[in-house]
């Protein structure tokens, strides 16, 4: 599993993203969802998620007062499967993001927003979207 942490200085948001996910983490993602704020029906669909950690899917919660995501990407059964996991959980950040800061989702801004966090996801994920061993963790 790899943690990162990024910030979106615009918009006074901080994203913590896990990728390569098995559900040997579980324990510690749920823990940072409960402290993201996580609850009710959210917080048990998440859990289940966890304890499943299918091959190509993810989860993202976004607290919107605390201004805080978290994403899961599980382990892709390739490098485009992961890439595709990868951008459907950032596309909900990017519009929790907009929702929570009233910017039209279909907007240059948005789309801004989502090369943005891309671009810094890049570096530590480059090594994921090949699927060879040789860049595994890079």
């Amino acid at each position: 599993m790899i943690q990162q942490d990024i910030n979106i200085p615009k918009h006074n948001w901080s994203i913590r993203i896990y990728y390569e996910v098995t559900s040997v983490w579980g324990g510690l993602i749920a823990r940072d969802l409960i402290d993201a704020g996580i609850k009710g029906n959210d917080a048990k669909t998440a859990l289940s998620v966890l304890k499943k950690s299918d091959l190509n899917t993810g989860l993202t919660f976004s607290n919107y007062d605390k201004r805080r995501s978290i994403v899961v990407v599980f382990n892709g059964s390739n490098g485009a499967q992961f890439f595709n996991s990868l951008i459907h959980e950032s596309l909900h950040v990017q519009r929790h993001i907009c929702e929570a800061d009233g910017v039209d989702p279909y907007s240059e801004d948005a789309a801004y927003l989502l090369g943005d966090m891309l671009g810094m996801m890049y570096p530590k994920i480059k090594g994921l979207l090949c699927g060879c061993s040789k860049h595994k963790g890079t």
